[in-house]
């Protein structure tokens, strides 16, 4: 079957809301057209939106003419979980139609059921009115009206209401994931990618040593250093729920079935106080590379859940805040390719301060992509989510991630990229964002730049320079009084930032005695893993974590020193140095904000008046000031900040 998406945009009237409506329901009603494209309805609010699975049946045809289909239960997905305000007078619903069969479509009716509240009796339904498609038509539209909603509550008004934000702080960690799996299992590689709105978090590859893993029927659980980056980066304790992706290599090309997954995350130092986030079921095709759920924290109330993804208390700056709506849609991506064109599979990431979206494989059917010095442009299907998804219109910047595959282990480099995208009040309106360059080597996966609107670079309210790309050359690292035995490695990152980080993998010398106390160490970036070809901007500074397994053994740092040598001018070197590192024998983790050595001198530029004020060059600067082991990780750098 090809596939269908049906879109439901709830507008809300001016009055006061409760979010604790769960859809239970929905009844179409087709016509004299049947199809035998895959259906799945994607329901929106202002803030939030929900996808059930795709709705087809097991043991029978469905979308035939003349039938009236049902489906509840496990076929909404995570719709059945996620709450709605009860006062909404009317939705928009759209239904999305893939042309692998290129069949017409008649739908004569649809009913949308949601309970409010803890009363199965308490329903409160929406209906919608027919929709026509073509056999070249891939998307219709209706407004579905809260049944018995009088005429004068049905006009949508123009305002996003806005959820606050709980009272929230960054300091929960994740520990453990169980997985039950289902009667499907599977060789492919696995990984487990963590969301909020701010960051997200990827395990390692999903294995054990001795035995088989993803098993039909097995409960599988995760934890310590398999959880990867997912075990030191902080989360806000007050989210009502989390996003979870599952990530599956096409090697083996097997099918998956979960069942349920359950996280655990720890917050704050006390080992007892545990939050647990439960996530529904995930079903992969053979040819499935990703599976998302929205996952509930177990400990909140409908009063606890917001009205959209949770948002997070502490927020990134931006340089120029945008007075607009969030209102603006991705229209279309201009990429130019540079020098080296690539076969790997490459999809985009789009975000702004509050939300993410992503696009499909960007490739065509019938002819090559990604090729040297070819201009690419993708609209249409190929942007996903990213033409539903609505941004803020007005701000000054976006990032733009290039995400690629290692499947043929090729280098990439675009010379630009251009984003155009059009406020939904005003469709002939553009707005474009305009990317620098982005370079791969044959292992980098993902490459990200700030891209800026032509708008706001126009009127002088953004300024920004060329980075100053630095990589590390040595790592010297002073011992305290405590050694130890333990496996150890380093994560070197941007201050600040989840996104630039590279991991150093195991520090040993084949024929010396490694941290052990009062020894001065030097790493040299052969040494590095990782961080031997990372480059960083070194006018954000650094952050550096010490990691090893948690065990009997402590460890006790005075000093790490990072050398680094400007990318384009050797000569060109930097010191930061990052102080006192106490790891207790059952942490895995201790990150510290490293300052600019007094020996050192590092001009970085200054932004225009109308931005977010950054330091000033001097002759001698600190960046930043150190931060506590157990602050806040954030996990995307601020937009233009005085850390940028």
């Amino acid at each position: 079957m090809g596939r269908w998406v049906v879109t439901l945009l709830f507008t809300a009237t001016a009055v006061s809301a409760a979010s604790n409506m769960i859809f239970k329901k929905i009844d179409v009603q087709m016509g004299a057209v049947g199809s035998d494209d895959d259906v799945r309805i994607k329901i929106c609010d202002l803030s939030k939106c929900c996808t059930t699975k795709e709705l087809s049946n097991t043991f029978g045809s469905e979308w035939k003419a003349k039938k009236l289909e049902s489906w509840d239960g496990s076929d909404l997905g995570n719709c059945s979980s996620i709450l709605f305000d009860d006062k909404l007078s009317s939705i928009e619903v759209t239904i999305l139609k893939a042309l692998s069969k290129k069949d017409a479509l008649e739908v004569t009716s649809m009913v949308l059921s949601g309970q409010i509240g803890s009363d199965k009796k308490k329903v409160q339904m929406f209906e919608c009115g027919s929709y026509k498609f073509s056999n070249k038509d891939t998307q219709k539209s209706n407004f579905c009206l809260k049944k018995n909603a009088s005429p004068k509550t049905t006009t949508a008004t123009t305002k996003r209401p806005v959820a606050k934000a709980p009272s929230a702080t960054s300091n929960m960690m994740f520990k453990k994931i169980d997985v039950q799996m289902g009667a499907v299992g599977s060789d492919d590689d696995i990984r487990i990618r963590i969301c909020d709105l701010s960051k997200c978090c990827t395990t390692k590859k999903l294995s054990h040593l001795i035995g088989s893993e993803w098993k039909a029927k097995k409960l599988e659980t995760w934890d310590g250093s398999d959880l990867g980056n997912c075990s030191s980066i902080l989360f806000n304790d007050k989210l009502s729920s989390i996003e979870v992706s599952i990530l599956k290599a096409l090697s083996k090309k097997d099918a998956l079935e979960v069942t349920s997954m359950v996280l655990s995350a720890q917050v704050g130092s006390d080992k007892k106080k545990v939050q647990k986030f439960k996530c529904g079921s995930y079903r992969f095709s053979a040819k499935d590379e990703q599976k998302s759920n929205f996952c509930l924290n177990e400990k909140s109330s409908p009063k606890a859940t917001t009205t959209k993804k949770p948002a997070v208390t502490t927020k990134r700056p931006v340089a120029k805040a945008s007075s607009g709506l969030p209102n603006l849609l991705i229209k279309k991506i201009n990429v130019q390719v540079g020098a080296v064109g690539t076969d790997d599979d490459v999809t985009m990431k789009i975000c702004d301060l509050k939300r993410c979206c992503t696009t499909s494989k960007l490739s065509h059917t019938l002819s090559s992509e990604w090729v040297k010095n070819k201009l690419e442009s993708w609209d249409g299907r190929k942007l996903g989510n990213c033409s539903d998804i609505l941004f803020s219109s007005g701000a000054s910047s976006i990032e733009v991630s290039v995400i690629k595959t290692n499947k043929k282990k090729k280098p990439l480099e675009i010379t630009s990229i251009v984003l155009e995208a059009s406020p939904t009040s005003d469709k002939k309106k553009t707005e474009k964002f305009t990317c620098g360059t982005y370079k791969f080597g044959a292992s980098d996966t993902q490459k990200s730049n700030f891209c800026l609107n032509e708008n706001a670079a126009k009127t002088g309210t953004q300024s920004r320079t060329t980075p100053a790309e630095y990589k590390v050359n040595n790592v010297v690292v002073q011992m305290g009084d405590d050694g130890t035995n333990d496996d150890v490695s380093l994560e070197i990152c941007n201050a600040k930032s989840a996104l630039k980080c590279c991991d150093t993998g195991k520090l040993s010398g084949l024929l010396s005695n490694d941290w052990s106390k009062n020894d001065k160490e030097t790493w040299k970036n052969k040494d590095l893993g990782l961080c031997k070809t990372t480059t960083f901007d070194a006018c954000k500074g650094f952050d550096v974590a010490v990691k090893k397994k948690s065990g009997k053994d402590s460890l006790k740092v005075s000093t790490i020193t990072l050398e680094v040598t400007d990318k384009n001018d050797a000569k060109k070197s930097q010191k930061f140095v990052c102080s006192t590192y106490n790891v207790g024998a059952s942490d895995t983790i201790k990150r510290n904000s490293c300052t600019l050595d007094s020996s050192s001198t590092l001009s970085c530029p200054k932004t225009s008046s109308r931005t977010t004020r950054r330091p000033s060059a001097t002759t001698k600067r600190t960046v930043p000031p150190p931060r506590p082991s157990s602050g806040p990780v954030t996990g995307k750098p601020p937009l233009f900040s005085d850390s940028e």
